[in-house]
């Protein structure tokens, strides 16, 4: 789910708070803030979320 929001708004650029769920544990719900071209869909931001992985795996 994305919802638009309004930080730094600036032409051509979109802000959206993105929620997605976890598929081992749906009740465990992880947001982010997200950034890019005003016509960045759903799935390029839901690719975008996926770095977590990359994070834990370097910790």
């Amino acid at each position: 789910m994305r919802i638009p929001i309004r930080i730094a708004w600036a032409p051509g650029r979109g802000h959206w708070l993105l929620a997605r769920r976890s598929l081992s544990d749906p009740t465990e719900i992880a947001d982010y803030i997200c950034a890019g071209p005003r016509r960045t869909t759903l799935t390029e931001l839901a690719a975008a979320g996926s770095w977590w992985r990359v994070e834990e795996c370097f910790q």
